[in-house]
């Protein structure tokens, strides 16, 4: 007897200008009877979203954090079993929205999120980013049961987060890229549909017609990194928005102490690892430069050797995952791929 495959979907993605009544009237038409809310914002500069949607939705408890650190997922968790909610509501950046879903995957609550910034796929995959002290690890946690986007609030998000949120769009296609191969040297099989929700985001991106950072702009950055998000459910990995460029930027992130936005790092890393390859770069080059988006590891303070120890680093970040950086007798190597990057970049200057 053969078994429906189910996958847990959100059953609300909604792009708005006007949160509060949004968030309450998705809140009527898709959860109803769910009425003891648990708010859980950001303590810093997001802070004032939160406090609106305190007096908007007046919830049964509010709990303002920092967010992002297995301690923060034992607080919320005991502040669930304390206030006992039946819907949790998180508002703010990464930090926040990763410890949502951590502490609703294990405590079996379901949640609503609100991104503060468009600067990684995270706001809809079922992936969380927890600091436990030692290390920080992408764990499996629960894709969202809805998200809402206020684009009147994104778009004051600082400069650099939205670019990060194109630069963790634009790495698909490397990350697809080492999917295949991954098929091909490995057996690992590849879901069609999420390689093409996860292709499609991408390639919307770049593609996009509108003037960078304008609302039209943002939405389609917006409905990208969803599409992205939902693809990493489909798969049941983060195979289709993951690949060596994300294995570069967590090297970068061991052996440097710049604090560089994972989506700027794994942005550039996606030329490098294209180069790589000997695929044309000249789309993802072009729309950097339309968006102001850095080119160069030295655009964001690394140096070349700096940068090529991390390439080095990469695949021990996480074994198992095999990508191009695992092509013993790739026709161009890494020396090689990285000069003729830099002609490319200065090229296009």
């Amino acid at each position: 007897m053969e078994i429906q495959r189910l996958i847990p979907f959100p059953i609300l993605f909604d792009i708005t200008d006007n949160l509060g009544e949004t968030l309450k009237k998705a809140l009527f038409d898709n959860f109803p009877g769910r009425e003891r809310l648990l708010l859980v914002s950001d303590n810093n500069g997001a802070k004032r979203y939160g406090e609106y949607l305190e007096k908007i939705l007046s919830p049964e408890g509010v709990l303002f954090m920092r967010g992002g650190t297995i301690s923060d997922v034992m607080h919320l968790e005991a502040t669930i079993k304390e206030k006992e909610p039946d819907m949790l509501i998180g508002i703010g950046g990464g930090r926040i929205l990763d410890t949502v879903k951590m502490a609703g995957f294990r405590t079996y609550v379901p949640f609503i999120l609100v991104p503060t910034s468009l600067s990684h796929d995270g706001i809809i995959s079922p992936v969380a980013v927890i600091d436990f002290g030692k290390e920080v690890k992408s764990v499996g946690a629960i894709a969202p049961n809805g998200v809402i986007v206020d684009i009147n609030i994104i778009k004051e998000a600082p400069s650099l987060l939205k670019l990060a949120g194109c630069g963790d769009l634009v790495s698909n296609l490397s990350a697809l890229e080492d999917w295949k191969l991954a098929s091909k040297y490995k057996g690992e099989k590849i879901d069609y549909f999420a390689y093409m929700l996860s292709k499609t985001g991408a390639k919307n991106i770049i593609l996009s017609e509108h003037e960078a950072f304008s609302e039209d702009f943002l939405k389609d950055l917006a409905e990208g990194l969803a599409a992205s998000g939902l693809s990493m459910i489909i798969a049941g990995n983060s195979r289709p928005a993951s690949g060596a460029e994300h294995l570069i930027s967590h090297a970068l992130d061991r052996i440097t102490d710049r604090k560089n936005p994972h989506g700027i790092q794994v942005g550039i890393a996606t030329i490098f690892t294209q180069t790589l390859r000997g695929k044309d770069t000249q789309k993802i080059i072009n729309f950097f430069k339309k968006i102001g988006f850095p080119l160069t590891p030295m655009d964001i303070g690394i140096d070349k050797k700096t940068f090529m120890e991390a390439v080095k680093l990469a695949p021990s970040t996480r074994k198992g995952r095999f990508t191009i950086l695992d092509i013993k007798n790739n026709p161009m190597n890494w020396e090689k791929a990285f000069e003729v990057y830099l002609k490319l970049e200065e090229r296009n200057t």
